[in-house]
């Protein structure tokens, strides 16, 4: 975040693209969220390529754990997760709470 925050503060236009969700939480007063959606067809993902204002909402790197053959057990346990850090602002690894 500091590098993105220093960046910001210049004189520079900066454009940053992040799967990281902790990130679009903790720069939402210095940077604009703006997201594309995705669906998934028949194993394969497609994006819109519609520029969207906000976070995204989709899963999609979870998603394609799916698609790559991963277990069950994993993508369920992953979905868990991030959907726990969206309700609570923390991630639980291993049984130990970060923020």
């Amino acid at each position: 975040t500091r590098i993105l925050s220093d960046i910001g503060r210049s004189n520079t236009i900066c454009l940053a693209a992040t799967h990281d969700i902790e990130l679009t939480s903790l720069l939402e007063d210095e940077y604009t969220n703006y997201h594309f959606e995705d669906q998934i067809f028949d194993d394969e993902i497609r994006f819109d390529y519609r520029l969207k204002r906000g976070r995204a909402t989709s899963r999609n790197a979870i998603n394609l754990l799916k698609i790559m053959g991963y277990s069950q057990e994993i993508v369920e346990s992953a979905f868990e997760m991030a959907n726990r850090y969206v309700e609570s602002g923390e991630w639980v690894k291993g049984g130990n709470i970060t923020k």
